[in-house]
């Protein structure tokens, strides 16, 4: 009986250093990907004349990689906050147009847009899987 016992003891440590392991490794690999994707992000941002729209850049940024997570989550009262987060990002564009912005910023700022609408939809194809 002891050595039963002894024996689950055993296997039980294991099992838990072997899964402590791989939850260190999977760690590893979340942050790895996480600084290619800051990386890349940052890479591909233009840069723009008018403050207001590189603001407006980064808090829409913001607001995709949240959106990033609550799809990976599948939480729908998350999703539901965002919601309202995606109504004041769109008031701001439409403040941002209304403005005027010249004619250089205008073109990077829809690219920019068009490229992101497209991972936007991507994500939201993901969330009804």
């Amino acid at each position: 009986m002891k050595k039963v016992i002894l024996g689950l003891a055993i296997l039980a440590t294991l099992t838990f250093a072997s899964c402590k392991k791989e939850g260190t490794e999977a760690k590893e690999e979340v942050k790895k990907e996480n600084t290619e994707v800051k990386q890349e992000t940052k890479a591909n941002v233009p840069t723009f004349d008018n403050e207001k729209v590189g603001e407006y850049i980064k808090t829409y940024d913001a607001y995709l990689e949240d959106y990033k997570k609550v799809v990976n989550s599948k939480d729908m009262t998350k999703f539901q906050t965002l919601a309202a987060k995606g109504q004041e990002l769109a008031k701001k564009a439409q403040a941002l147009t209304a403005e005027g912005l010249s004619e250089a910023d205008s073109k990077k700022l829809n690219d920019y847009m068009q490229k992101k609408a497209k991972e936007l939809q991507e994500l939201a194809k993901k969330m009804m899987q």
